[in-house]
């Protein structure tokens, strides 16, 4: 989310410098350290039972908040991180009363587009990108973009946690990671895996097993998980 009026309720926000060449930055207000490693520790559980808390602060914030609110996403309609948007948007749909959620997809260059998206939006707290590990990945490797994700953003809140997964079709001849690999020496770069993004989480932990297995893979970006599973 762009820091504005509606962060600066959670977040204490610097105010700009003219000829500073540096957008806002926000500050978590309170234990950010603390909170942020328990997040982290417990993953999917937190971000699932932190969710009528932050939906009981919404109730009270409710007479404030805008007629419609946007997630952006990074990716195409179907994969986890969309699936995952729209679920909380529909759950703060039935706690705000009178606010509709929409989740609009801006998929391309990693996430990238709709992290650009939203870095040119009004800092009115009606916007928020649906960020991914791909997202910061994406903004620090792609200096290209001007975009800086602790002064361009302010974070809210974990959503999710979910694993990297390899998988084929039933009739693929390796059924082990190991077997995968044997494949792919047998072959030489004649082996193809699809991913969701150049550039993302997903991309560089092939990267880092093709340096780690000494093997060479064909890899093929798409704009989300669900193209990629389709093309396979």
């Amino acid at each position: 989310m762009r820091c504005g009026p509606m962060a600066s309720r959670i977040w204490t926000c610097r105010p700009h410098r003219p000829g500073s060449g540096r957008r806002s930055r926000p500050r978590r207000r309170g234990n950010a350290r603390k909170g942020e490693a328990t997040m982290n520790m417990m993953g999917r559980r937190t971000a699932l039972l932190g969710l009528p808390l932050a939906m009981a602060g919404a109730r009270a914030m409710a007479q404030s908040l805008p007629r419609q609110i946007r997630f952006v996403v990074g990716f195409a309609a179907g994969g986890a991180n969309d699936i995952m948007a729209r679920l909380l948007a529909s759950k703060l749909g039935e706690a705000m009363p009178g606010t509709t959620f929409v989740v609009e997809n801006r998929p391309g260059a990693g996430t990238l587009l709709a992290a650009e998206y939203v870095a040119r939006t009004t800092p009115d707290g009606t916007t928020f990108l649906y960020a991914s590990t791909s997202t910061l990945i994406t903004l620090l490797v792609n200096r290209a973009s001007g975009l800086n994700p602790t002064q361009d953003f302010a974070a809210v809140s974990m959503a999710q946690s979910s694993p990297l997964l390899l998988v084929s079709r039933p009739d693929f001849p390796a059924r082990t990671l190991a077997e995968v690999i044997a494949l792919a020496r047998a072959r030489g770069g004649r082996l193809t895996v699809s991913h969701p993004g150049t550039g993302g989480i997903n991309h560089l932990s092939l990267a880092v097993l093709m340096q780690r297995e000494g093997i060479e893979l064909t890899l093929v970006p798409y704009n989300g998980n669900q193209p990629s599973i389709t093309a396979l």
